[in-house]
């Protein structure tokens, strides 16, 4: 026959609570129990965080909270999306001062010294030149010569002194030449008549009809009016020119500006002519002659 299974075990009830394990470390219980027959445990003393109490649901160990710090004040800049990592910056407390403009001021300050120098140097220029009339100045250098030199050429030269000669007797058919000195009457070398040769003033006297005249072959007369007195000034003054003009137009003390080709100026004063018993005909004149008074015409 088939064995006979023994009777289980009635389970053994306690009848009172056992007394604690003195050695032995106790199970961790499991979340939100506690086994029978133990004491509630004094609560585990964590850093910072209680145990939570029995019976409450298990607490989340919360992560340790950050320490804030003092964000720096300097304007944070906007990214570009699409990038991960911003572009770097520079504050604007570490930014390097910017370069003075000192080469830029010292160029505009020479400049200005440049353009005031050259702006006196025209105006001195302009100004009319008194050193030139009293004869020059002490010129401290070359320069300052060499400029007097240059303006004193570009001045007109002074007149020249007069120099004058009396009762010149000019015979028929002579002629006289302001440069001469003294002025003395001659025919005309070429033979071709007074009337056609180089002569400044000449004296002319037709033998076959007696016509007579005054005129000059180098240049132009003029005859001044009683109320013009013969002078330098009068004779580069006056414009009625003439080369000739017939002798019953003068009377004695009569004047003639001679403008000679050559640059002489003179003022002939007639004085007469001969009488009809004398063996020669001629005229009488007195003569201020101002050589090289002006320039000499090309011919």
């Amino acid at each position: 026959g088939t064995p006979s299974t023994p009777a289980a075990a009635s389970p053994y009830t306690p009848t009172g609570v056992a007394a604690a394990p003195t050695q032995a470390a106790p199970a961790q219980p499991a979340p939100g129990t506690v086994p029978p027959g133990y004491r509630t445990p004094p609560p585990y003393a964590r850093p910072s965080h209680a145990q939570p109490p029995h019976g409450q649901p298990p607490y989340q160990q919360p992560s340790p909270v950050q320490p804030s710090y003092q964000q720096p004040q300097y304007t944070q800049p906007t990214y570009t999306p699409g990038y991960s990592t911003p572009p770097p910056f520079h504050t604007q407390g570490f930014a390097p001062p910017p370069q003075p403009r000192r080469k830029r001021t010292g160029l505009i300050v020479v400049g200005s010294v440049v353009a005031a120098v050259i702006g006196l140097a025209v105006i001195g220029s302009l100004l009319p030149d008194d050193k030139g009339k009293t004869g020059g100045s002490k010129g401290s250098g070359g320069g300052t010569a060499g400029s007097s030199a240059s303006a004193g050429a570009s001045q007109k030269p002074a007149d020249p002194q007069p120099v004058s000669y009396e009762g010149i007797d000019v015979p028929q058919n002579h002629e006289l030449k302001l440069a001469d000195n003294p002025p003395r009457p001659a025919e005309e070398p070429t033979g071709a008549g007074v009337s056609y040769g180089h002569a400044d003033l000449y004296y002319y006297r037709d033998t076959l009809f007696g016509d007579e005249r005054l005129g000059t072959a180098n240049g132009k007369l003029v005859l001044l009016k009683n109320s013009e007195k013969g002078s330098l000034e009068t004779c580069r003054a006056v414009t009625r020119f003439t080369e000739k003009m017939d002798l019953d137009q003068l009377t004695d003390g009569s004047q003639i500006c001679v403008l000679s080709n050559a640059g002489h100026i003179a003022v002939a004063t007639y004085r007469g002519k001969s009488g009809d018993k004398e063996s020669s005909t001629y005229i009488k004149v007195d003569l201020t002659i101002w050589r090289n008074a002006e320039d000499a015409k090309k011919k």
